[in-house]
């Protein structure tokens, strides 16, 4: 069988393999969301962030079983990856914020809708209305808002109300 046929077959599969791998993950987010009670936008954000890791790692693999070489793209490659360095070193924040709402999604206590109070110097008391790939925000007793960088929210103690849609027992 003629190599460049073999390529072809091995590209095809390898999108097969990223398709499987992004239903799968949509599927294990629908889970989470029923099982957590999340809103809708919040597994968007996630599922449009596995997504483009999936896109990044099939797009690698196919390059390299085209053997397509660093070497032949040494200027485009070095464009790129300068003006990506710089991107993530200014924009190291948002990257930590975006981790942050995943880490929230999946494992946190909190949901929209919860009365929380966040430990600060001064405490801090309201109701979760928004959590996005950036921010979390708050609306206090007295309708000020408040918006907390995921970062933060995720660092800050918490105590919340248990509403009686969940069980715990002690």
């Amino acid at each position: 069988m003629n190599f460049e046929i073999q390529q072809m077959i091995t590209s095809a599969f390898v999108v097969l393999i990223a398709l499987i791998a992004k239903f799968s993950a949509k599927r294990l987010l629908e889970r989470t969301q029923i099982k957590q009670q999340f809103q809708n936008r919040r597994k968007t954000l996630i599922s449009k962030v596995m997504t483009l890791g999936i896109f990044f790692i099939t797009t690698i693999i196919i390059l390299g079983i085209w053997e397509v070489h660093p070497e032949d793209l040494s200027i485009y490659l070095a464009s790129v990856f300068t003006i990506i360095g710089v991107a993530f070193f200014a924009q190291w924040s948002h990257l930590s914020n975006i981790t942050a709402a995943i880490i929230i999604y999946f494992n946190h206590p909190v949901a929209i809708g919860d009365k929380i109070m966040v430990q600060d110097e001064k405490p801090i008391q309201g109701k979760i209305t928004d959590i996005g790939l950036f921010v979390t925000t708050m609306i206090m007793e007295d309708k000020r808002k408040i918006i907390f960088a995921n970062t933060l929210f995720l660092q800050k103690i918490l105590f919340t109300n248990i509403d009686n849609n969940k069980n715990i027992e002690l």
